[in-house]
């Protein structure tokens, strides 16, 4: 297993170099201008349903390592081009909604935790609530890193994330099935007629 792991993660590497800072700058593209500068007024969304566990932050950041494994740890280029390319997608659908439908979580005034501090308020805003691109992100990763291995484990991890994506004040429950099925969507999209 491991010196599987170390050939693909050598394979190609300049290729997945590429592909990683690429869809690192269309994600921060796609995903900050709406944020802050919305088209008009964001609809505030207030959680209601689970407590605030700000500690979960961990949880809800994991999903760029998995991102991370889903690009270098794919066999080549073309299999890690094939996931960056559904999310690309992902990202660019998310945008319209954040653009033409803004909405914003209500959050803790002082979260006390240093954790969620520096993993989500420093690094995320209250905005581009729905969909979840969290949501469509994870599940992504998910259905291209199962077809290697740790299948039970991706899901269950999947389902951490998204229930951290509530603990966290990022979403709301709506913004998770709305997320879950741009990810979906596009990966169906993309199977059936790239293939």
């Amino acid at each position: 297993m491991g010196n599987e792991l170390w050939q693909r993660l050598r394979c190609d590497a300049a290729s997945k170099l590429k592909l990683h800072v690429g869809i690192s700058l269309w994600i921060m593209l796609c995903y900050y201008p709406p944020q802050h500068f919305p088209l008009r007024e964001p609809v505030l969304l207030k959680p209601d349903l689970l407590p605030f566990l700000p500690d979960w932050a961990v949880i809800y950041q994991s999903v760029f390592l998995l991102h991370t494994y889903t690009i270098w740890g794919a066999e080549n280029a073309r299999a890690a081009w094939q996931y960056v390319r559904e999310l690309a997608t992902a990202f660019a659908v998310g945008a319209v909604f954040f653009w033409l439908s803004p909405t914003r979580i209500e959050r803790p005034s002082s979260p006390s935790s240093w954790l969620y501090e520096w993993l989500v308020a420093r690094a995320d805003g209250a905005g581009n609530a729905f969909p979840s691109l969290h949501a469509a992100f994870g599940l992504l990763a998910v259905l291209h890193v199962r077809q290697r291995h740790w299948q039970p484990a991706l899901w269950l991890w999947l389902g951490f994330m998204l229930v951290s994506t509530l603990f966290t004040r990022q979403h709301v429950w709506q913004d998770l099935p709305a997320g879950l099925m741009l990810g979906w969507g596009i990966h169906r999209w993309f199977s059936r007629s790239f293939s």
